[in-house]
């Protein structure tokens, strides 16, 4: 391995000797299911692949190093990583797109980037679809959405690979033993009514769940979000699922939080509005941050957190340095219905991969992303390696403390898959307590049609200044300082400011991409 240390960037380059040796192997040919290239299927040199992204560090994990091996191996290609500075990623891409100083994959973390969309409309971006014929695992293993989202131009041309994100509901985080002190019985199914859940804080707040004889506990801590105001505690469960076909009304599609009679969106606010009035919300709400909040929880002041079950195991270990007779449970709560709902925002994908016009290699490009996803590789994907990540012990997996993977476990996901979170040498008992949770998360998702899509009118003066507005009174709704019906002006005014203009360009959007 070479490094190579610049003054703005590091350029790691991981040739493996394995790659070389192995092309005079066997005569195997790609199958289904498997990476689409073999070392024993080609007597010709290696190719080099450069790839730029963004990944935690660029002295690479002894866990990376074993992954990008294997990649070599299986691709007959030669990896060189272009690996900046974390916090001055966007500003070396924008410097390799102006300069032309271009690898074969360069990452996109945001697909509505200027620059992304600029570089395809110069062709510095090519299309990917035909290196995606001999690439089997990229289709089934991505999500629908995301291959419509990187259709930019509106007809059948892809501008990248999606690095896709696992899409799955946040639920929430419950103290297990504070239930067991107040005679609180879940569930088989981990599933309750928005009344039962409201009940559940009610008595967190009221009953002295941690047994200390102080009235000093809460139901959930509330935290500022990216516009530092406050927003509804649950928004799925009345309906809110982002951008849907309508029952009705004068757009196909619509998002219910913005629809003309408030009525879901006004129950979401009523909600969050009844647990501060009853002084259910740690009563600092209004004043901390995620990671404040996250503090109130770990600490015993909160009982209740929102949060992905795949962390639960570590949470539970945190909580316990502070209490050890603490247990943690996961709770789903049911929409109006009766059935667990949740929201996927986003397109399926944490950015995306993108070939450059400058790559002499690019079907090979493409052969190392499809072989992340293959059955040989994805298996290490999840666990890493033995002798690296875990030992095994009497035929089990045994996890080691080792260094983080930046690359292996942030390259490339297949979609739909809990097991990615589920950690070598987790006992059967604590898979069959978290696997129906994962799927649950996961299955339950409704994507949004917007596909994280942002129409021309949200871009306008107007528009942009009434959302300041539209953040403040939810935030006085919340807290008591305005009536929940002062929802329905609101929502008024979102039209009259562009709100109407937008919801045309959303459909017309959301039209051409059904439609595809």
């Amino acid at each position: 391995m070479k490094i190579k240390k610049g003054k703005c960037l590091v350029t790691v380059m991981l040739a493996s000797a394995l790659a070389l040796s192995a092309c005079s192997g066997n005569d195997n040919t790609a199958t289904e299911g498997n990476s689409s290239q073999s070392p024993g299927n080609t007597a010709e040199a290696p190719v080099t692949v450069k790839i730029m992204g963004q990944f935690d560090e660029a002295n690479l994990a002894p866990t990376d190093k074993k992954f990008v091996e294997q990649l070599e191996q299986l691709t007959n290609t030669k990896l060189e990583f272009i690996i900046p500075p974390s916090t001055g990623y966007k500003e070396q891409l924008q410097l390799a797109l102006a300069t032309g100083d271009l690898p074969d994959l360069l990452l996109f973390t945001d697909i509505n980037d200027i620059n992304l969309r600029n570089a395809v409309d110069n062709g510095t971006i090519i299309p990917v679809n035909d290196y995606l014929k001999a690439a089997p695992n990229l289709l089934p293993y991505s999500y629908e959405e995301s291959w419509k989202a990187l259709r930019f131009n509106g007809d059948d041309k892809i501008y990248g690979i999606p690095r896709t994100s696992i899409v799955r509901e946040d639920s929430f985080f419950v103290r297990q033993d504070w239930l067991d002190r107040l005679g609180i019985a879940l569930p088989a199914n981990h599933e309750v009514t928005i009344d039962t859940f409201k009940e559940i804080m009610r008595r967190f707040t009221k009953d002295d769940p941690d047994g200390d004889g102080k009235s000093n506990t809460y139901g959930f801590a509330l935290s500022l979000n990216g516009s530092k105001v406050l927003g509804p505690m649950l928004v799925s469960q009345y309906g809110l699922l982002g951008w849907q076909e309508a029952s009705g009304g004068a757009y196909k599609y619509t998002n219910e939080m913005y629809a003309k009679d408030a009525t879901s969106f006004k129950k979401a606010l009523a909600f969050t509005a009844d647990l501060y009035k009853e002084r259910l919300l740690d009563p600092d709400s209004g004043t901390l941050d995620s990671s404040k909040a996250n503090e109130r929880f770990q600490s015993g002041v909160t009982g209740v957190k929102r949060g992905f079950v795949g962390g639960l195991l570590s949470e539970e270990q945190v909580l316990k340095k502070v209490n050890p007779n603490a247990e943690l449970t996961y709770l789903f709560v049911q929409n109006e219905q009766g059935k667990v709902q949740g929201a996927g925002s986003g397109a399926g994908m944490f950015g995306a991969w993108v070939l450059t016009k400058t790559s002499k290699h690019p079907q090979k490009a493409v052969d190392v992303l499809n072989a992340v996803l293959s059955d040989d590789v994805w298996p290490h994907v999840i666990d890493g390696y033995e002798g690296i990540d875990y030992t095994v012990e009497n035929g089990q997996k045994v996890q080691k403390e080792s260094k983080t993977s930046s690359i292996r476990r942030n390259m490339m996901r297949r979609s739909g898959d809990p097991e990615f979170f589920i950690a070598p040498g987790t006992s059967a008992e604590i898979r069959s307590r978290l696997l129906p949770w994962l799927d649950k998360a996961v299955s339950s998702v409704v994507i949004s049609k917007s596909l994280d899509h942002v129409p021309a009118a949200a871009k306008t003066p107007a528009f942009m200044d009434y959302q300041k507005q539209w953040d403040q009174t939810v935030m006085k709704i919340i807290v008591g300082q305005l009536p929940v019906d002062a929802a329905d002006e609101l929502v008024k005014g979102w039209y009259e400011k562009g709100g109407e203009v937008y919801t045309q360009e959303m459909n017309k959007y959301i039209e051409k991409m059904e439609g595809q």
